[in-house]
């Protein structure tokens, strides 16, 4: 390197520091002129090509100073924050994983590798960066934040809590994190927490648009809708209203039908100020509009709005491979191990769980248990899959299936059933029944057939068309990503109905099947089927689900509030010209 080229990048240097960075770049351009292999020269370009928001000229200055030096960490770094600012995800996946390959002990590598995991929904991957981040730098509120994220995506919700609370101590007032603790809080059902927490995002920002609409949720969900409206209602005059509160006015009018219109107007005003919406915001958006469409019976622009809210959701390519390995979980429960394996020792008669696809009426069943005086409804408990994810390092194996199964003696299954029972009854100490309704356990029924003798299961069923169509229309942020799209949504609905064919033939298992149209035609005689089923005494509070005072955080807690109606059934049919994909897969019945 010549003297003169050193010159030209220290006054460089002394350039980017002032901020005048297009003569900062003409030195470092010269300096490069001077020595083409100059890698500070490259990588000051690289960086002040992104700094001036040109991704591709960054690219092009980082990927010839990896030609020169494969093995700069920084370069691959950097490379894939141009990347990622191009949109190109699964690239800038790539370079990451290379920088962590070249510096395998620089957190925020790991760091930004799990953000852009989290965009291409590989969640499992992103939960183990933003660990790996956090084992080397432990004290960073960022890094819990990020888990926190990854961990709500997964659907381990009390989890997330945990990371939330750790991004709090160690960065207090951080706002992002109160709100995505109140959103947390509040779909574990505990509306006071979220309350506190949405509360203290707004007295730290109080023109946080997202904490009020936050609020504005909790006043909902204990059915204090008046509140609700008059919390939003100041902030829905602005020009352009903040997508937070469009959609949180439209979650609220959809239980006061009379606001409709009103939420109609302010989502399609919202809507087209599309370049300040996010991709998030603007599936939000589309997914309500969807509904309101629906309840018009205007079914071919409501199918346009939900077909545009899954698109931008992404796109999934088949059955979600963290949550659904059929073949696995058939060669691990088979007969043999089944009838040869030890069991808990411990009953579990106060446990029902409530079990199905989403949308095939679980909530509405837990809805009618929990009107009974003597029974609880816990909701969507993370804590069996929470307990199955402990089992590993529990034995001492690599992985929960087959190896961790296989390993686990009857001692260690009556522990782990004494945890969840102890946990359980914590929620509801006078309860003679508690539901646990986390529809993807019917994955679980091996585990709770080894675990929880004397348990009651209950696994409701509905028209494969109605659940998966139904599916479709929910926006479930991520978290099924088999939902955004037709054809998965049919491979992924056989899949389950061969899982269940399979605990059919292998369990011997305290199980009741609820149909949903059954429910509908002939609600008295199926709710005293369910409740003659818990062991609990008739009583007539069951009928009137829909005054029962709970808090639901589910995707039903709109129908769970108001009397049982039927136009749910044959919902398909008005949207028959749309599903040729979904049948195909279906296949014949």
């Amino acid at each position: 390197m010549t003297d003169r080229a050193g010159r030209l990048k220290a006054k460089a240097t002394q350039l980017v520091r002032q901020g005048r960075l297009p003569e900062a770049a003409k030195l470092f351009s010269k300096a490069l002129a001077l020595h083409a292999r100059d890698i500070d020269a490259l990588m000051a370009l690289g960086t002040i090509s992104g700094m001036q928001g040109n991704y591709a000229g960054a690219e092009r200055y980082f990927g010839k100073a990896i030609r020169i030096a494969p093995g700069l960490a920084g370069a691959h770094f950097n490379l894939g924050i141009a990347q990622r600012r191009q949109g190109r995800l699964a690239d800038a996946a790539g370079s990451y994983r290379q920088a962590i390959a070249c510096a395998p002990d620089i957190p925020d590598h790991y760091n930004n590798l799990g953000n852009v995991c989290m965009e291409l929904q590989q969640t499992d991957e992103a939960i183990a960066c933003f660990r790996r981040a956090l084992q080397l730098k432990p004290d960073s509120a960022d890094y819990y934040y990020n888990l926190g994220k990854a961990l709500r995506n997964r659907g381990l919700r009390q989890e997330a809590v945990n990371a939330f609370r750790d991004a709090l101590q160690y960065r207090p007032g951080f706002s992002v994190a109160l709100k995505e603790l109140a959103r947390a809080c509040l779909s574990l059902g505990d509306a006071d927490r979220a309350e506190q927490y949405y509360r203290e995002a707004s007295e730290t920002d109080p023109a946080d648009d997202a904490a009020i609409a936050g609020l504005a949720q909790v006043y909902a969900s204990r059915h204090d809708y008046p509140r609700a409206f008059a919390t939003l209602e100041p902030r829905i005059d602005a020009q352009c209203p903040d997508a937070s509160v469009a959609t949180a006015f439209a979650d609220i009018a959809r239980r006061a039908a009379r606001r409709a219109p009103e939420a109609i107007e302010l989502l399609e005003r919202t809507l087209q100020a599309s370049d300040r919406l996010s991709r998030d915001d603007r599936a939000q958006i589309h997914f309500r509009l969807g509904h309101f469409h629906d309840q018009l019976q205007q079914y071919d622009t409501a199918f346009e709005h939900f077909r545009q809210g899954n698109e931008l959701r992404g796109t999934a390519t088949g059955p979600d491979p963290g949550d659904l390995s059929v073949e696995l979980i058939r060669e691990s429960f088979s007969r043999a191990f089944i009838h040869s394996t030890p069991r808990s020792e411990q009953s579990a008669e106060p446990a029902v769980f409530i079990v199905g696809m989403p949308r095939s009426g679980t909530t509405l069943v837990e809805q009618v248990i929990a009107s009974h005086p003597h029974a609880w409804g816990a909701g969507e408990l993370d804590t069996l899959p929470d307990l199955l994810a402990s089992i590993p390092a529990l034995v001492g194996a690599e992985n929960l299936l087959p190896d961790g199964l296989k390993r686990l003696d009857q001692a260690q299954l009556t522990g782990l059933t004494g945890q969840y029972l102890a946990h359980l009854e914590s929620l509801a100490p006078e309860a003679r029944r508690i539901t646990d309704k986390l529809p993807a356990n019917f994955i679980n029924l091996g585990f709770i057939h080894l675990l929880f003798p004397g348990a009651r299961v209950i696994h409701c069923r509905r028209s494969p068309l109605d659940t998966c169509l139904s599916c479709y229309f929910q926006d479930f942020a991520g978290h099924q990503p088999y939902a955004t799209d037709l054809q998965a949504l049919g491979r992924y609905y056989r899949q389950y109905q061969r899982l269940m064919a399979h605990w059919a033939e292998v369990l011997e298992i305290n199980l009741l099947e609820v149909e949903y149209e059954t429910l509908v035609e002939d609600f008295e005689t199926a709710c005293r089927k369910i409740i003659d089923f818990c062991g609990l005494d008739w009583d007539p509070a069951c009928l009137a689900f829909h005054r029962h005072e709970r808090v639901v955080a589910t995707a039903s807690a709109g129908q769970v509030s108001k009397p049982l109606y039927a136009s749910a059934v044959g919902r398909w049919k008005h949207y028959e010209k749309y599903l040729a994909p979904l049948i195909s897969a279906l296949g014949p019945e």
